[in-house]
């Protein structure tokens, strides 16, 4: 029997089609190679910038319902607020609802950055199929703190005004 060389064929779905050809300077390498490590994740320089630039899309792809969007200074690093749980319970203007309502539950911060600073999204499963966006204004990124270890979140938010 004749074995075919190369790697195994993925299941459809997981087979990556499109491939992109970036070049990055060696301080740059370096740089993506230290967050890698400071991560602590087990992928490979190829996998994390896949996935972060997904995830990076994803973001931007997501409506802000907030009309006083924050891009500023965080409270925490970036390295400490992305991607952590948070509870909150804050007041929030809905499209669908004249006037903002206090919003509560759980979620997890996404850190976008753009050159005029950062800006927080929590990301909110409502149900399996639906979720909450939140962009966090200016006051109530200053409001979030830090929950001891051992806590249900790492992080919360309470605040009265958006």
């Amino acid at each position: 029997m004749k074995t075919k060389m190369g790697r195994p064929t993925l299941p459809k779905g997981e087979a990556k089609g499109a491939q992109f050809g970036v070049r990055y300077n060696p301080a740059a390498v370096e740089k993506i190679q230290r967050v890698i490590e400071k991560s602590g994740t087990k992928k490979t320089m190829a996998e994390w910038i896949r996935d972060e630039t997904i995830t990076n899309a994803e973001q931007w792809e997501r409506p802000h319902l907030a009309s006083d969007v924050f891009w500023g200074e965080l409270p925490f690093s970036r390295e400490e607020m992305d991607r952590k749980t948070i509870k909150f319970k804050t007041l929030i203007k809905w499209p669908e609802h004249e006037k903002p309502s206090i919003t509560s539950g759980t979620g997890t911060m996404y850190i976008r950055e753009r050159p005029d600073g950062f800006h927080v999204r929590i990301i909110s499963l409502i149900s399996p199929k639906q979720e909450k966006v939140i962009d966090l204004s200016k006051k109530q990124a200053s409001l979030i703190r830090r929950e001891p270890a051992g806590s249900d979140c790492e992080f919360s938010l309470e605040s009265a005004r958006p």
